[in-house]
C-alpha cells in the first residue's frame, strides 16, 4: 500500500516539475509584435486614386510611434508626420481620434490574444 502511494506521489511530483520546466523554457516572452522591415509597403486608404497597385508602390519612410495602455492616440496623431506608423498596443482607449494628416498608418498589436 505504501509503495503504491509513493509511486503516485512521485509521479505527480515529476509531472509538476515537468510542467514547470516546460513553461519556463518553452513559453514565449511577455510582449511581441510583428517586426517592421525597412522596406515595408503599406496601404494608404485616404487617397482618392488608391488602388492596390498604387498602394504597393508606397514604401514606409516614417517613424514608428508606439501608443501603449494609458497613453493618448490623439496626442500621438498630433505629433505625427506624413509617413509615420502608429502601433497601438492592447488596452482600452476612451477618446475620439481625428486624423487630418496624409500618409499615416495605424497598426493594432496583438499580445497574448488581446
Amino acid at each position: 500500500m505504501k509503495s503504491t502511494l509513493f509511486k503516485i506521489i512521485g509521479g505527480l511530483l515529476l509531472l509538476a516539475i515537468g510542467l514547470f520546466l516546460g513553461k519556463t523554457f518553452f513559453s514565449s516572452s511577455g510582449e511581441s509584435s510583428v517586426p517592421l522591415p525597412s522596406t515595408m509597403q503599406y496601404r494608404n486608404a485616404g487617397l482618392n486614386s488608391d488602388t492596390t497597385q498604387v498602394a504597393q508602390q508606397k514604401e514606409f519612410t516614417g517613424q514608428i510611434i508606439e501608443v501603449r495602455k494609458g497613453e493618448s492616440i490623439q496626442a500621438a496623431v498630433k505629433s505625427a508626420n506624413p509617413g509615420d506608423l502608429f502601433r497601438v498596443y492592447p488596452g482600452i482607449y476612451s477618446e475620439n481620434v481625428y486624423i487630418d494628416k496624409d500618409d499615416i498608418s495605424l497598426q493594432g498589436v496583438i499580445i497574448k490574444g488581446e
